[in-house]
């Protein structure tokens, strides 16, 4: 299953020789990310027990200009970003998840995930019945579970899409934590922001256009 890290490309260098380290982050250590396959919109299955809509959670083509567009959806871009396409092997799995949930679609969708067996998804009763007191009084509430395969994963986000994004809800928040080193071989590509801004390719290019006039008997 493929994730995207975004960072800043001035550790470009330090990435490719040593891979995602994790770092200090509101969750805590770990390596922040989300998953690819959210970036893709799919539609899965409304059926929670159609095994065939959830064999396959890894979404191999998304564009570029997708990706960043998710990925800056709520925020201005800064200095020059890097987007980090990495696999997590099995060696890093369960993940941690947080996903800010909305009343009143947040209640149904507690519901909702009671539904996945605990040897894919857990979430522990106490953070469960906070997250429903919050909702039951009107409040936002954030989810932390832990997803043990992207089986899980998989049904996880496919539930938060139907209970909460087909009510039109305004959420930002889904978050992926890796509590361990991402090593450089499971890096998929890096993607530097500035491969889908057509202002900055367009100042690139004719800063490195050659001068009207000029030819290669010029060149030292």
């Amino acid at each position: 299953m493929k994730f995207v890290h975004l960072t800043h490309s001035d550790v470009i260098g330090k990435i490719k020789q040593h891979g995602l380290r994790p770092g200090n982050g509101r969750q805590g250590h770990g390596v922040y990310c989300v998953p690819l396959m959210a970036m893709a919109q799919r539609h899965f299955s409304d059926d929670l027990n159609d095994d065939a809509a959830f064999a396959d959670v890894t979404v191999d083509t998304v564009s570029t200009s997708q990706m960043w567009k998710w990925l800056m959806r709520d925020r201005r871009p800064t200095g020059h970003l890097l987007a980090v396409v990495f696999e997590a092997p099995a060696s890093v799995w369960p993940l941690d998840v947080y996903l800010t949930i909305y009343p009143p679609d947040g209640v149904a969708f507690l519901a909702a995930i009671a539904s996945i067996a605990p040897s894919a998804l857990t979430f522990a009763p106490e953070d469960r019945l906070a997250a429903l007191n919050a909702l039951r009084r009107g409040f936002v509430a954030t989810c932390a579970l832990r997803a043990r395969s992207t089986r899980g994963l998989g049904r996880l986000l496919h539930l938060y899409q139907v209970s909460i994004a087909r009510e039109g809800a305004d959420y930002d928040s889904l978050e992926v934590v890796i509590r361990a080193t991402i090593a450089p071989a499971n890096i998929v590509r890096l993607v530097p922001h500035y491969q889908t801004n057509r202002v900055f390719r367009k100042k690139r290019d004719h800063a490195h256009r050659p001068a009207s006039g000029w030819s290669a008997s010029h060149a030292e």
